[in-house]
């Protein structure tokens, strides 16, 4: 029968040991980094939407390539020119989206945070 390995265990006290000394260090006058620049829930989620819209916009520049290659070496083959036009349609379409939706949500959090 197999034993099972010691080492999650190990990792899971270590964890626990680091996330339990940091308010102490924190309380000894230490500072501590933020990595992720947000001070309130808002913020917070404020930056993980911005993240999550700029990973999505280079995803939209990407189906912007593809689409273009589609076309440009279609060869005359009027199915993958067809092809390539929906998917630079599409594109357009989804970076409609991606902005829209940042304005609403810019708007949504400017709102809740009274500025």
């Amino acid at each position: 029968m197999k034993k099972n390995s010691p080492l999650p265990l190990t990792l899971l006290c270590i964890a626990v040991t680091i996330l339990v000394s940091l308010p102490a260090q924190a309380a000894n006058g230490l500072d501590i980094y933020n990595p992720i620049n947000a001070d309130t829930v808002p913020q917070l989620i404020n930056s993980i939407v911005r993240t999550i819209l700029g990973v999505v916009g280079a995803l939209s520049l990407f189906m912007f390539v593809y689409g273009g290659m589609l076309w440009m070496t279609s060869g005359g083959n009027s199915q993958r020119v067809e092809k390539g036009k929906e998917t630079l349609t599409w594109a357009t379409i989804g970076l409609a989206v991606i902005f829209s939706s940042y304005a609403i949500l810019s708007f949504v959090f400017k709102a809740l945070s009274g500025e």
